[in-house]
């Protein structure tokens, strides 16, 4: 997950999961050219949540992407 190619230098983005209203994962504040890779448990989970937020309560444009997602039961 990360920011577009291309985004605005001042855009920023925060990652969030949430497995049945409950939060699984809050990443760090994620800037152009920041990318990170991550595993969480859902076992158990019924309904799943991929949200994104600008990082610092502005998205400048910059497009927050999750990238090839994957889901594993």
């Amino acid at each position: 997950m990360g920011l577009r190619d291309g985004a605005h230098q001042q855009g920023s983005a925060k990652f969030t999961i949430r497995g049945d209203g409950r939060e699984l994962y809050l990443s760090r504040i994620l800037r152009v050219g920041a990318r990170t890779e991550i595993s969480v448990d859902v076992s158990g989970v019924n309904q799943l949540e991929l949200i994104t937020e600008g990082g610092e309560e502005h998205t400048h444009f910059s497009w927050a992407i999750w990238a090839n997602p994957w889901l594993e039961r």
